[in-house]
């Protein structure tokens, strides 16, 4: 008898803003809900990806996708036009 095997698959998807006021399609990074979670909470207080980033220090998922979002250019923007 063999054992299937599930594959764990992230709850989150995350997606570059396209510049035509929608997402790209394809993501550039995937989290588990409670990362979700915690960036919707930096986005509730005010961050911006560039702020956040310095917050994010024991969180290497969260970090790294503010540094995407830097590293696009969009540091300055408010994390809450986009983390939804």
């Amino acid at each position: 008898m063999t054992r299937s095997r599930t594959r764990t698959r992230p709850d989150v998807s995350w997606h570059m803003p396209d510049g035509k006021g929608g997402f790209r399609k394809r993501p550039f990074a995937y989290s588990t809900q409670a990362e979700s979670d915690y960036m919707r909470l930096l986005a509730d207080l005010g961050y911006t990806f560039a702020s956040a980033l310095e917050r994010c220090e024991y969180a290497p998922t969260e970090r790294s996708i503010c540094q995407a979002f830097v590293d696009a250019g969009h540091g300055d923007v408010m994390m809450n036009e986009w983390v939804r």
